[in-house]
């Protein structure tokens, strides 16, 4: 379950964040702020158009398709693991590192419902 998230000023300005398109700022600020206290989300590409998008006024330009994109050059920053578990696309965003943008301390952590990424996985988005 998703928790308040405090977001550092460095996910606001990191290259590797800054580089993207709005569009994929702005999901990656929304996953980094929904995904549970391992990082883990639910990479549906559909749901996170209309969680991410369908409230906003220009929310009607945004395709699946450009989301779909989007998640790739998220991948491309090493700040996000995808995988695939039983059909499901997951993910994870990095929490853990203090030189990620998006670092959380947990206080009072709370264990996943979703499954971690397989071992290969870790080269697929950020190390470790």
């Amino acid at each position: 379950m998703a928790r308040i998230r405090t977001l550092r000023p460095e996910a606001w300005r990191d290259p590797r964040l800054t580089r993207l398109p709005l569009g994929a700022h702005r999901l990656s600020l929304y996953i980094a702020s929904m995904a549970d206290d391992d990082g883990r989300f639910v990479a549906d590409a559909r749901a996170l158009r209309l969680d991410c998008y369908a409230h906003h006024p220009d929310g009607e330009e945004t395709t699946t398709a450009m989301v779909v994109g989007w998640l790739a050059l998220l991948r491309q920053t090493g700040l996000f693991r995808f995988y695939d578990v039983d059909g499901v696309a997951l993910g994870e965003v990095e929490y853990r590192s203090k030189t990620s943008p998006f670092y959380q301390f947990i206080q009072r952590r709370t264990d996943s419902r979703l499954p971690a990424s397989p071992p290969e996985a870790a080269q697929l988005g950020f190390p470790g």
